[in-house]
């Protein structure tokens, strides 16, 4: 097991195995609670932005299995054209062994003659895809990451009529069958006001084909995901 403590000021990544007394520290590149993790192909993978290079940092992390507690750490540094407009972001791993990093963009619409938003651009985005947000639309971009070249490559359909579920630091693959109320290539994710430590209580469904969004209907309970461990 690992877990990602947050501290004032720093962020400490530690991981607790079954048979351990005690946590051991792994160290990294600094993190903060913007941090995010998954568990992938036996290895955890924590990615970080980094600001100063508008890119994303991915911290691999390797851990015995038994024995005593060691661990070896790899880092790779991917550029990512839609850095500055990235408002949340998620490393998912899938069945197919793909290694994704997914960020969840508001793009501000503004006219290109006054740049009233300079740093935002047009990505595209249908008209009929409705705003959750007063001058923005929800898009998601979906890259799938090489962790040993370091590139990375635009992913338009998840495969194996699967649909992805996404919280605040969560993240979870689910394939779904015909009967299923839920659909394939979709994403479906919790909406967060501006404040990282808020949510809004509604879900929202992305259609990754048609790079649309829309509202599922309101509820007034708290919204989350419940996913597996591992």
């Amino acid at each position: 097991m690992i877990m990602y403590v947050s501290q004032p000021m720093r962020g400490r990544l530690a991981f607790f195995r079954n048979e351990d007394q005690e946590w051991t520290d792994v160290g990294g590149p600094g993190f903060t609670t913007r941090a995010n993790m998954t568990y992938h192909n036996g290895r955890f993978y924590a990615i970080y932005p980094r600001n100063d290079a508008f890119a994303f940092l991915v911290f691999e992390i390797e851990i015995s299995k038994g024995g005593a507690a060691s661990f070896s750490t790899r880092t790779r540094s991917f550029k990512y054209d839609h850095y500055s407009m990235c408002v949340f972001f998620w490393m998912v791993g899938s069945s197919q062994g793909r290694l994704m990093l997914v960020c969840w963009s508001r793009e501000r619409e503004y006219e290109s003659s006054t740049n009233e938003f300079p740093g935002f651009i047009d990505l595209d985005v249908p008209d009929e895809s409705p705003p959750f947000f007063e001058g923005s639309k929800s898009v998601f971009v979906v890259e799938e990451i090489e962790f040993e070249s370091g590139k990375s490559k635009k992913v338009n359909n998840f495969m194996e009529d699967q649909a992805l579920f996404l919280g605040k630091h969560s993240s979870s693959f689910v394939r779904v069958c015909n009967q299923s109320i839920f659909k394939p290539n979709h994403i479906y994710f919790t909406l967060f006001d501006d404040d990282e430590d808020s949510f809004c209580c509604r879900v929202g469904l992305y259609n990754l084909d048609r790079r649309t969004s829309e509202q599922m209907p309101n509820t007034s309970l708290y919204v989350d995901w419940i996913e597996p461990s591992f």
